[in-house]
């Protein structure tokens, strides 16, 4: 797997906090008022962070989960899961690092600059298969 499919697979959940941001009336990446945005944010930020600590700095499950719980404010749940079976994958784990805020940024600023009717169909996959770089092409 790479980065762009990394990012294609995560388009779903980013269409629900897409709608969270619009149904709080905040389309901005950037600004979010909404609670349920800023989590799903930190969830974002928590994989990044799970990858980057497990697979960049090489450091143990125990440290991990501790960072995540302590800076992120995810559940113990979470902390397990993304400091272990989900962080550590081979090549699941991997793609957490740059795929999940990005795609986040990406189909935050496609919201922005098109209406629901002409993006949505291309996220859901109605024009085609789209990843990351694709759905651009997909819109023009």
């Amino acid at each position: 797997m790479n980065t762009r499919a990394a990012t294609l697979l995560r388009r779903y959940r980013q269409q629900r906090d897409s709608h969270c941001q619009r149904r709080h009336g905040d389309r901005s990446a950037s600004r979010h008022r909404s609670p349920g945005v800023l989590l799903a944010l930190l969830q974002d930020d928590a994989k990044n962070q799970s990858s980057y600590l497990t697979w960049g700095e090489k450091r143990e499950q125990p440290e991990i989960r501790a960072t995540l719980r302590r800076d992120l404010l995810v559940t113990e749940e979470r902390a397990n899961k993304l400091s272990g079976a989900w962080g550590r994958h081979p090549l699941l784990g991997r793609m957490y690092l740059p795929a999940y805020r990005a795609g986040t940024e990406k189909v935050a600023e496609l919201r922005r600059h098109y209406p629901p009717d002409k993006v949505l169909p291309v996220l859901y996959g109605c024009k085609g298969l789209v990843d990351v770089v694709t759905v651009d092409q997909a819109l023009g």
